[in-house]
């Protein structure tokens, strides 16, 4: 119970991108970005993108895989 008390819950929000200011925008817009931030505060962006080569196909498909 003790450690429930320590943990920090965190906003996020999870947006299909489309273009890169107004994405970025709707993102921080539904996490009420600004509105908690105060000097000092850290952002965080991850944006998730992939990006493959014609070297490999690309895999589309979830596997696990064992060494």
């Amino acid at each position: 119970m003790e450690q429930k008390k320590l943990m920090k819950r965190f906003v996020v929000a999870l947006v299909k991108y489309e273009r890169p200011v107004e994405s970025v925008h709707h993102a921080v817009s539904l996490s009420d970005g600004l509105l908690r931030l105060t000097p000092g505060d850290r952002v965080f962006i991850k944006p998730n993108i992939v990006f493959w080569t014609q070297h490999a196909p690309f895999v589309k498909e979830r596997r696990i895989f064992q060494t």
